[in-house]
């Protein structure tokens, strides 16, 4: 019974998960589309690419956290593990960390230029 509990529960999540990941898409598109026909088109192209990039990295750190959450349930047992698969996921997050800086960064610029 739980265990159908808590497969319904992740089930939930994912949907919301890819609910809000179609919506920011959406708007990301929508604020792009305001400004791409204006001269910082290399700008706009230079956006993209980053968010083609973080798209990538989102991937990656979901596939390395979502063993890693199973196995924080482990951890007591191996605490080796534990400290790999943290170590793991360091790098994708700090690479996510810069892109959305430089996202944020080309956004305020887009902007500036409209």
């Amino acid at each position: 019974m739980q265990a159908r509990v808590l497969e319904r529960m992740h089930t939930e999540i994912e949907q919301q998960v890819q609910a809000v990941d179609e919506g920011l898409q959406l708007l990301e598109d929508a604020f792009l589309n305001g400004f791409g026909t204006q001269p910082h088109d290399g700008l706009a192209v230079k956006w993209v690419r980053t968010r083609e990039q973080r798209d990538e990295g989102l991937v990656v750190l979901d596939k390395l956290s979502m063993p890693a959450c199973h196995t924080m349930d482990k951890a007591r047992e191996d605490s080796d593990m534990y400290n790999i698969s943290i170590q793991e996921m360091v790098n994708p997050l700090a690479k996510l960390k810069t892109q959305h800086r430089e996202m944020q960064e080309m956004e305020a610029q887009i902007g500036d230029h409209s």
